[in-house]
């Protein structure tokens, strides 16, 4: 049945693409089914099925990762932008109640302890939005990983072998 030998990478992903849309037409299909349709072996087509659903819940995933951050990101925005309010304007406007309870808008002073709580809170979110997307996945971190097979550039070959010059005993401090 199908192509017989080792597939190619490229070979594997088309029928993928043929299980995906397979699996559009009929979620449920079974390894004999799309066995029978693509012409290939039973097991092969449960493979490949498994690694197609695999796919798809990694990238629903990420979507909902993404939908969430953008969230964030947006009530970031919405923050940060009160923040520059107050660190750029001198004076505020704000409504509140007077004795008779009606609303009166009032001007307030905008001090400078004020505003350097704004410029806290920004640096604050701005540090929070990064950890987010940090353990999100979004991006990562390479401190303390070891780089294999990396080539040494001639200056730091050079700079290697001057501190090793260095701490290699000369001979004469061996006679002594």
């Amino acid at each position: 049945m199908g192509k017989q030998g080792k597939w190619t990478p490229e070979y594997r992903e088309q029928m993928k693409e043929k299980v995906r849309s397979v699996l559009v037409r009929k979620p449920n299909a079974s390894k004999y089914e799309l066995a029978k349709i693509l012409d290939i072996d039973k097991d092969t087509a449960l493979k490949l099925k498994r690694q197609v659903q695999k796919e798809n819940l990694a990238r629903i995933d990420t979507q909902k990762i993404e939908e969430e951050l953008a969230k964030i990101e947006a009530e970031y925005e919405a923050l940060a932008l009160e923040c520059w309010r107050v660190i750029t304007d001198n004076v505020r406007r704000v409504k509140t109640k007077d004795e008779k309870g009606k609303t009166v808008e009032t001007e307030v002073v905008i001090t400078t302890r004020d505003k350097a709580r704004a410029i806290k809170n920004l640096i604050e979110i701005k540090k929070t939005l990064f950890n987010i997307k940090f353990d999100s996945g979004l991006f990562s971190r390479k401190i303390g990983e070891i780089e294999v097979n990396k080539k040494l550039s001639e200056e730091e070959e050079a700079l290697i072998k001057k501190a090793i010059e260095y701490a290699r005993p000369k001979e004469e401090d061996n006679k002594r």
